[in-house]
């Protein structure tokens, strides 16, 4: 493919070993990129963003691509939830000013992936707690 700076609706290139592809979203929320890489003939595929993606390698009907790659429908997780949540209580001028700190950023970032894993665990236990009870009843 040679190298464009005008837009286009359809592209086809080969994709040698070795080579990378990167698509880029530019989405405020969601998948941020797709990193699409063939190494030695094994293609492997990277997705980052702000929130979890889903990954499917079934077709969904006839003339459909066959793979598809893209945020889930009706599923959030909780990090996403909570940090949501904490940053959906400001107004505009004061979520501006404090999501430029990014030493802010940092630190509630890492707070929320520990109350995710203090709650999970204490999940999981009490889950587990629950089952051998039932168990035991039976």
């Amino acid at each position: 493919m040679k190298k464009s700076k005008r837009f286009v609706k359809s592209a086809e290139f080969s994709f040698g070993k070795g080579k990378s592809l990167v698509v880029s979203l530019f989405s405020n929320c969601g998948l941020d990129r797709i990193i699409i890489e063939n190494e030695h003939g094994i293609v492997h595929v990277k997705a980052t963003g702000r929130s979890r993606f889903e990954f499917d390698e079934k077709k969904q009907g006839p003339h459909m691509c066959d793979f598809w790659l893209g945020n889930p429908s009706m599923t959030i997780a909780l990090f996403d939830y909570l940090e949501g949540r904490f940053w959906g209580q400001f107004n505009w001028g004061e979520l501006f000013r404090y999501q430029k700190n990014p030493k802010l950023k940092r630190v509630l970032t890492t707070e929320i992936k520990k109350l995710v894993d203090e709650f999970e665990n204490n999940a999981a236990r009490r889950l587990n707690v629950i089952l051998k009870e039932q168990k035991i009843k039976k």
